[in-house]
């Protein structure tokens, strides 16, 4: 009963569920059709490498698409469904190099989805342990663990991800068998998660102190139990919301925090898209003398929309969790 009223709260939310249901339209075309943009997104035909504008039908040959498609014949993967995706290419028009954009930017909201993902669990679970721990023991650790963070905040966040990439790309490449590409995007994320932690873990030592002093905090010190019991037993159950309010607003942050990298060229690499890369090429195409419009337009319109549902969706959370706001909503 105490879970599904925080869950009533958030579906009267009507922003938060605005963002839901954004994210599950992104989520279901970009998730249904991945393993055919995955073959797609670089297809490219030279014959026709021009700035196409958005049409509803198709300017290439089928062919170069069915070629990427291999090795599974087409005939065992639905036909209909195949050519249905297909028809669709021209919705968002093309690139210079004749590339659908809609099928670049359906990967690519996928690849900052993912990043954005990781990064945001690497910030929770390394936050939470290393704010919740310094808590909890206080005196000299807390002294030391924060001083730490405030370190790393100094850092400068660009030159930082330059070394990494300088450092990482080529050993990490090799270790994947040559997945250059592959090592970027781990590359990026783990550039991202590495800073991300730090203010979630200021925030979860906040909550930690307030806590640390309550009754119930007292008693189990009382009956014998020991800081790792009371951590996971007693204190992880209450910061529950604080971590998933936290959470949703970790991840827009990330796939801004990669988009402008990407923008950069310091973060996703070419040919491998993501919002933030489509965002950068798109920039090029916009001039005073021929503006191809489309190009910029739609992965920035897509970058807004998700950033819009995930700050919609932690400020539902927040009035759903946080016992002040409880009674303004009923």
């Amino acid at each position: 009963m105490a879970a599904i009223l925080p869950l009533k709260r958030l579906i009267q939310h009507r922003t938060a569920c605005a963002g839901m249901i954004a994210l599950t339209i992104l989520s279901a075309a970009a998730v249904l059709t991945l393993s055919l943009t995955a073959s797609w997104y670089n297809v490219q035909n030279l014959r026709e490498a021009v700035r196409e504008a958005p049409s509803l039908k198709p300017i290439t040959d089928f062919q170069p698409y069915a070629d990427a498609f291999s090795p599974q014949p087409m005939e065992g993967l639905g036909g209909s469904i195949v050519q249905s995706v297909y028809r669709a290419s021209g919705w968002m028009g093309y690139d210079d190099l004749g590339r659908s954009l809609l099928f670049r930017t359906m990967f690519g909201w996928l690849i900052s989805m993912a990043i954005a993902c990781a990064a945001a669990g690497v910030s929770v679970v390394i936050g939470t342990a290393w704010g919740a721990t310094a808590a909890l023991f206080g005196g000299r650790v807390d002294m030391v663990m924060m001083r730490v963070v405030d370190v790393l905040y100094g850092l400068p966040y660009v030159l930082f991800i330059i070394l990494l990439k300088v450092v990482l790309e080529r050993p990490l490449g090799d270790w994947l068998g040559g997945q250059a590409r592959l090592a970027n995007v781990i590359i990026v994320f783990v550039a991202i998660g590495s800073v991300g932690w730090l203010t979630m873990a200021r925030v979860i030592r906040g909550q930690v102190l307030s806590l640390r002093n309550q009754v119930f905090i007292e008693a189990a010190l009382a009956a014998g139990a020991g800081r790792t019991r009371i951590l996971w037993r007693h204190l992880l159950p209450n910061l529950v919301g604080p971590i998933v309010v936290y959470a949703t607003l970790v991840m827009p942050q990330a796939i801004l925090q990669e988009s402008f990298l990407s923008f950069l060229g310091i973060g996703v690499a070419s040919p491998v898209p993501s919002l933030g890369r489509l965002a950068a090429d798109g920039v090029q195409g916009v001039n005073t003398v021929v503006g191809f419009w489309w190009l910029l337009a739609f992965p920035c319109g897509i970058l807004l929309v998700t950033l819009l549902a995930f700050n919609f969706i932690g400020d539902g959370l927040r009035d759903a969790l946080d016992p002040k706001t409880r009674k303004a909503m009923l």
